[in-house]
């Protein structure tokens, strides 16, 4: 009873998630924020499966839809990807800005930082789909087609096979490494540019902007739990698979080419007592979907309840039947976009002023 109580409060809210991380992309998106805005579709993206898995399934361990398992499947795996890579994209911008990189930033802003922003939140999480892919089509251990848990849903099976630790995991867990280390460096840099602007002539319109700098500080939650959610699952995931039994998968470094095209349209399922009853599996299972749940709220606590966004939500409330669009809300500095303070405060300030322009990534 406990369990289905349980996935009936993450059908719910997973389902509210999705609603509520899609609220500020439409300013994100004219602010042109690619990195949080890659967030949002990649976890709300994640949220959505999950939730219309655990509906399916709920209490049935029946391959209902191998279709949709298949397609779903491959873009979980993208999503997981994905935390690693947009909180690279997230942290690399904090880093340009915290520093005194405003002028780097401008000239590369139209040419190379999207293109990067695009190639780590975009590309990397297609990549690992790929991989996935030329993993089941070339070792598969067990040869199944994908597995089924009760309650949880369909989730691709990860062969338990050097190349899945290479191809897969390994590069996750480097560039979460990488993301932590720009991570580190932005937050010791605003510590600094912080400091600095307290107690210098700056001090008077910096405390006149603070909201812009609880904006920063922010972006800084979101990076830095992002990359802890993604290394702790990673690893966690390497422990697992390294320390698996027969029954799940022990580890091999290959597979001979008979096993490689026989039953490949195989599907292990699991009732919710079996996959429950192994402490392991369930861990991972209820992380792999709680981390989505858990960012997304954490992105709308962060976001979409802001000043800015509250006043455009009082607006929407007020609009009655008037016909005005809460879209049609004045222009902020959040609007805007990193690219035009950055000129602006490189021209007429030192190089500390541009802490006023942090939240605009």
């Amino acid at each position: 009873m406990v369990a289905v109580n349980t996935d009936t409060l993450f059908f719910g809210l997973s389902l509210s998630a999705f609603v509520l991380v899609f609220i500020p992309f439409y300013w994100h998106l004219k602010a042109r924020n690619t990195g949080t805005c890659l967030f949002m579709a990649w976890i709300g993206l994640a949220c959505i499966i999950l939730s219309i898995n655990s509906f399916l399934w709920k209490d049935t361990i029946s391959n209902l839809a191998p279709v949709w398992c298949d397609i779903s499947s491959k873009l979980l795996v993208g999503s997981n990807a994905a935390i690693a890579s947009v909180a690279s994209c997230i942290n690399i911008r904090l880093w340009l800005v915290a520093s005194d990189r405003v002028r780097t930033l401008e000239v590369c802003a139209r040419k190379n930082v999207f293109r990067i922003e695009l190639l780590l939140g975009l590309g990397f999480p297609i990549l690992e789909m790929i991989f996935r892919e030329f993993l089941y089509h070339s070792y598969r251990h067990e040869n199944r087609r994908f597995d089924i848990y009760e309650g949880f849903g369909c989730r691709a099976v990860s062969d338990n096979v050097l190349l899945m630790y290479i191809l897969l995991l390994a590069p996750q867990f480097l560039l979460g490494i990488a993301s932590t280390t720009f991570f580190v460096l932005a937050s010791a840099n605003y510590r600094r540019v912080y400091k600095y602007m307290l107690e210098t002539q700056y001090s008077p319109a910096f405390h006149q902007r603070t909201t812009l700098s609880a904006s920063f500080l922010g972006f800084l939650i979101l990076g830095g739990l992002s990359i802890v959610c993604s290394v702790a699952y990673t690893a966690f995931v390497v422990y697992f698979s390294a320390t698996a039994d027969d029954t799940l998968g022990s580890f091999t470094l290959w597979q001979s080419w008979d096993l490689t095209h026989r039953n490949i349209s195989a599907v292990n399922v699991y009732t919710e007592e079996e996959w429950r009853g192994d402490t392991m599996t369930e861990v991972l299972l209820e992380a792999n979907r709680w981390i989505f749940v858990g960012l997304a709220y954490l992105f709308f606590l962060v976001f979409g309840l802001t000043s800015e966004v509250r006043r455009r939500y009082r607006r929407l409330i007020g609009c009655g039947g008037r016909g005005e669009s809460w879209f049609e809300a004045e222009k902020t500095v959040v609007d805007r976009g990193i690219v035009h303070y950055a000129d602006r405060d490189a021209e007429n300030a030192e190089m500390y002023v541009v802490i006023p322009i942090m939240c605009t990534i």
